[in-house]
């Protein structure tokens, strides 16, 4: 079967973890495990990545305040910055961030693509159908 998961690949809200490392690698370990378990029952496994663009680059000017969409229980969530101050910061732990899940899915044989917001969907999809994925479909 084939078996597609669309995700952000965020760590949830509800965690009592306070390192960040920490808590996004006990995430990503507790998907590599679930979906390499598919795997290895034979199942073809797909990763749709969803973000949007700025989540990548953090592209914004002046002051902003930030707030999660995803609070937990009894946190307001919100960050009042200038994006410009942790831009370079937050673009090297994104890419750290994208690279793990590459790697750990990878080491899976998991199919993996970014698919973002700003592309459309359909897009994504035929891409993939007609990409490295085609070959591997079991019959």
């Amino acid at each position: 079967a084939l078996i597609v998961v669309v995700s952000d690949l965020l760590p949830p809200p509800e965690t009592t973890e306070t390192d960040l490392s920490a808590l996004i690698g006990a995430h990503l370990a507790r998907l590599r495990a679930l979906l390499g378990g598919l795997r290895a029952r034979r199942h073809d496994v797909v990763v749709l990545q969803v973000l949007d663009p700025e989540e990548l680059d953090l592209p914004f000017e002046g002051t902003y305040q930030f707030e999660d969409l995803e609070p937990t229980v009894g946190e307001r969530g919100r960050l009042l910055c200038d994006p410009a101050d942790v831009r370079a910061l937050y673009r090297q732990e994104m890419q750290r961030f994208l690279d793990e899940v590459r790697r750990g899915f990878q080491e899976n044989d998991i199919e993996h693509r970014l698919a973002l917001t700003a592309e459309p969907p359909e897009q994504t999809l035929l891409s993939l159908l007609q990409g490295p994925l085609r070959g591997r479909l079991r019959r």
